[in-house]
């Protein structure tokens, strides 16, 4: 009995032992098929970047007006002092380390792209034609202050950096429209706010923001804000006097509520609150008049409340993925709806929606519909629905009637996902 059961033992050990060798005889067949698909790549770039240098040299300066030097690997920064004429340029993706005063166009230039280069020094010559500039995977926790010469920048990414702060000679660009810090480590403070008064778009997605300062309020000029992926939970009282803000972004925070600062925001038109821990939709969200685009997606919201029917200029409503349980009648009365999207909830009858003609995009997938919404099939200018996983109870007459719509529906462009 000893014996056999070692025999047992070691023939298992054996198969184990097999089995591991395999896994391993197949990485290695991976990681020198990697090595030879990144040998050619390296070939195919060194191809590129030496046929680009050629280009170059023949090239008549006076007559370049963009120039594309993406993804070369160069390593040699050509002296594009001479192209007098140049606008456009984009360096990204490159080995180079020094750019110098001299070593673009004086006036010309309007757009510029550095990012992704492992730049250890950058000094611009001053500046005031540059209107776009992008300084996005580079590494930097400061912003290089030569920047303070370009007095015409209208566009300015800094993403994927490590930048903790926002510097202040940024509130001396008086024509500055749009800043993005995207994937950086800001935490704001109130003289950050400060140093952005001026400007309309701004971007701080995926940072260190717990909360914000009190005085962000002072941001009068704010059109689009943008703080997805960050971790906030509350809003400072002053939030409420963006009066001219249009659209604000939540997306991954951590509201528990909507906050009461939103409702005093009578311009927005774009408010996204996507993954949250909302677990309702309050009545006093329908003093957002001119509110056009709601997104709630990825919530605990139980239910709609009727107060949301007086917002009638809203187009689009992103409500999936919640634990609605009841579509109200009313869904089918928004003048102006392009998109309704209830997938991914509980709801068990979806009103009549035969008035809304001007849907576009309509999803109920997910849910636990027992009856086929007809009326949806009907709109004249539905382009896709959703209608799968729900248990529909279909006669066997409604099973064909069901066939024979969809088939003469998707000649007039519908797609239906069953």
């Amino acid at each position: 009995m000893k014996i056999t059961l070692l025999t047992v033992l070691l023939t298992f050990l054996a198969i184990i032992l097999k089995a591991q060798e395999v896994p391993s005889e197949l990485q290695e067949k991976l990681d020198s098929l990697n090595r030879a698909k990144e040998v050619k790549r390296e070939a195919q770039k060194k191809i590129k970047r030496e046929n680009f240098y050629i280009k170059l040299d023949q090239m008549d300066p006076d007559s370049v007006f963009s120039v594309d030097m993406r993804n070369l690997g160069a390593d040699s920064l050509p002296d594009f002092s001479q192209f007098i004429n140049l606008r456009e340029l984009n360096l990204s993706g490159n080995n180079f380390t020094r750019l110098s005063k001299k070593s673009l166009p004086d006036t010309s230039l309007k757009w510029l792209d550095l990012s992704d280069n492992p730049w250890e020094k950058i000094k611009f010559r001053r500046n005031d034609s540059l209107t776009t500039l992008k300084l996005n995977e580079i590494g930097y926790s400061k912003i290089p202050r030569s920047i303070k010469k370009l007095k015409g920048l209208v566009l300015v990414q800094f993403e994927h950096n490590q930048l903790t702060r926002i510097p202040r000679y940024i509130r001396k660009f008086e024509h500055l429209k749009e800043i993005t810090f995207n994937f950086n480590e800001i935490s704001l403070n109130g003289r950050d706010i400060r140093n952005l008064q001026n400007v309309q778009l701004i971007q701080i997605i995926h940072n260190e923001l717990n909360e914000l300062p009190e005085n962000f309020g002072d941001l009068k000029n704010a059109k689009k804000i943008n703080l997805a992926q960050n971790h906030l939970t509350h809003l400072p009282k002053s939030f409420s006097e963006l009066n001219k803000l249009e659209s604000i972004i939540f997306y991954k925070n951590k509201f528990e509520e909507i906050p009461s600062e939103i409702y005093n925001l009578m311009n927005l038109e774009e408010l996204d609150f996507y993954y949250n821990k909302l677990t309702l939709i309050p009545d006093s969200l329908n003093q957002l008049q001119n509110l056009i685009v709601l997104f709630l997606a990825y919530n605990s919201i139980l239910e709609i409340p009727e107060t949301l029917k007086e917002l009638t200029r809203l187009k689009k409503i992103y409500l999936h993925h919640n634990q609605i349980i009841a579509a109200p009648i009313w869904l089918g009365e928004f003048p102006h709806l392009e998109v309704l999207d209830l997938g991914f909830n509980k709801i068990v009858v979806i009103p009549d929606l035969s008035n809304a003609i001007e849907l576009i995009e309509v999803d109920v997938q997910q849910n636990l519909l027992s009856e086929l919404p007809w009326s949806l099939l009907e709109l004249p200018n539905l382009k896709i629905i959703y209608i799968r996983d729900n248990p529909f109870q279909l006669e066997e007459s409604e099973a064909v009637r069901l066939q024979d719509l969809i088939e003469e529906r998707s000649k007039e462009g519908l797609k239906v996902i069953l």
